[in-house]
């Protein structure tokens, strides 16, 4: 069972899950130090131990990489989520196509219609049926 966390835990946390969602891959210990100014490999790690015992992330032994999120009770309509980011892509040469996922040009944030208000929902031009293209 999950455990309130104290400030630094929840920043380490945060930390790990925006990295995880920005990078698709778990941060290593010296990138977890470096974005919350720990010098220490082993005071990183004993900050995961903690995050660990408390039931928020598991770790794999002897992995670089080897954090894993603890998934959470999840709402079953995907509301608590903020809406997806979609990577922009930019011109690359054909015989280089692995750089596209390396370093895109930015992310694209969707629309959902949960993620703005009521007010801000676009309406149809005419109430005639839909639109034609001709």
């Amino acid at each position: 069972m999950k455990t309130p966390l104290a400030e630094r835990l929840n920043q380490a946390y945060e930390f790990i899950r925006s990295f995880m969602r920005t990078y698709r891959k778990p941060p290593t210990l010296r990138e977890i130090g470096d974005a919350l100014e720990i010098r220490s490999v082993n005071a990183v790690s004993k900050l995961l131990a903690a995050l660990e015992k408390k039931g928020h992330i598991e770790r794999e032994q002897h992995a670089a990489r080897g954090l894993r999120l603890v998934a959470a009770d999840a709402d079953p309509f995907g509301l608590d989520d903020p809406p997806p980011n979609l990577l922009v892509v930019s011109r690359t040469p054909s015989h280089q196509p692995e750089r596209l996922r390396d370093r895109p040009a930015g992310f694209l944030n969707v629309w959902t219609p949960t993620s703005c208000a009521a007010s801000t929902t676009p309406t149809p031009a005419s109430s005639d049926g839909p639109a034609t293209t001709g």
